[in-house]
């Protein structure tokens, strides 16, 4: 990722943009990484433990889940929801309006619940 930001560091405009430039580009290098191992399967991990057993098919579960979803909903949900950004911070990494992450993020709310209740 940092190899891409120092390839593209003469798009920075300000620096006072830093943390936003670098922000977007840490998204959509997830979203590609994302693309690219949703394509190879699902995502398997052994576990000795009982408890941890559970544990880590519940994340295995979600991750499938968000790996399922469409990628412009993926991307609120695990941006908001996993890295508590705000509103404003995820319409900057998208460079969308706050309005419209809002939207994206009820969507994406009732479409990982409508995956997460079929997948049960």
């Amino acid at each position: 990722m940092f190899v891409v930001a120092y390839q593209k560091l003469g798009q920075l405009r300000r620096r006072a943009n830093f943390r936003a430039w670098l922000r977007k580009i840490t998204v959509h290098q997830a979203l590609r990484r994302r693309r690219k191992l949703s394509r190879t399967g699902p995502l398997e991990v052994e576990v000795s433990d009982e408890n941890a057993r559970a544990g880590n098919q519940t994340a295995v579960a979600v991750h499938e889940v968000l790996h399922s979803m469409p990628d412009h909903l993926a991307a609120v949900l695990i941006l908001r929801e996993l890295h508590s950004l705000s509103y404003q911070e995820i319409a900057e990494a998208l460079d969308t309006p706050v309005g419209t992450v809002r939207s994206r993020l009820h969507a994406a709310r009732e479409c990982f619940r409508r995956l997460w209740e079929a997948e049960r």
